[in-house]
């Protein structure tokens, strides 16, 4: 094969990108700290994503992303050290698709993979195609749950999911933190799609343990991270 100096240029930009990927990830195994919840995808706009995680040991937290998996190298870091991580990602083109991973200064957690992304929304307007998955009453943590899900995700096929709007009840009985673990953000739950698909909630009596006033202070409130001010459209 005759090798011109454009070629030469081109092939060391991509196995540049990929070393720098694969640097990144080297470093998997040595940190002392596990993902214990996430990563899940909150508040999505045509210009922003928040990332959030739960670790089982303090840390700062440090998300990567790219426009493909090879070219992760785009960064984030927020310094406080913390188990709950949220960090949000800003100056994103509208849909558009970005692979990431997460993790804090010392090293990734998670390896980036095709099956960790997110799109931007597109502007408001925009003309298109749009899908949303819609579920209620669903963290029952039983075979109706699983079968519900696993229903939807065989009907939508390889589709790209524009939306997760949750009516409420997300998590039973009572919507304690512990609850939400286990059916909801637990690989037989929703841990799968959570990393890849915006979900939008809203709390139902299950998730406030019907009490009112508030006793104790729903879960709910401290693990999303919803739009107060119209940042992803609305008022």
């Amino acid at each position: 094969m005759k090798l011109n100096l454009f070629t030469y240029i081109f092939l060391g930009v991509v196995f540049s990108s990929v070393s720098q990927t694969a640097s990144i990830n080297q470093s998997l195994t040595s940190l002392p700290i596990n993902v214990v919840r996430g990563p899940y995808l909150q508040t999505g706009t045509p210009n922003s994503m928040i990332i959030k995680w739960r670790t089982d040991a303090s840390s700062d937290s440090k998300v990567w992303y790219g426009t493909s998996v090879n070219t992760i190298t785009n960064q984030v870091t927020i310094p406080s050290s913390v188990t709950n991580h949220e960090v949000k990602i800003t100056g994103l083109s509208p849909s558009s698709v970005y692979y990431y991973m997460i993790g804090s200064t010392a090293g990734t957690l998670t390896p980036g993979n095709t099956n960790q992304f997110f799109k931007t929304s597109p502007i408001s307007g925009a003309k298109g195609k749009y899908k949303f998955w819609v579920i209620g009453d669903a963290g029952t943590g039983t075979a109706n749950q699983t079968n519900a899900k696993n229903g939807f995700l065989n009907y939508i096929g390889n589709n790209h999911i524009d939306g997760w709007l949750w009516l409420g009840d997300n998590a039973y009985e009572s919507g304690f933190d512990s609850e939400y673990q286990a059916n909801v953000f637990t690989n037989n739950a929703y841990a799968n799609e959570l990393k890849k698909i915006v979900v939008w909630p809203a709390p139902g009596n299950h998730d406030y343990n019907n009490n009112i006033p508030f006793s104790p202070p729903p879960a709910y409130l401290d693990i999303f991270t919803l739009p107060t001010l119209g940042e992803a459209g609305g008022l």
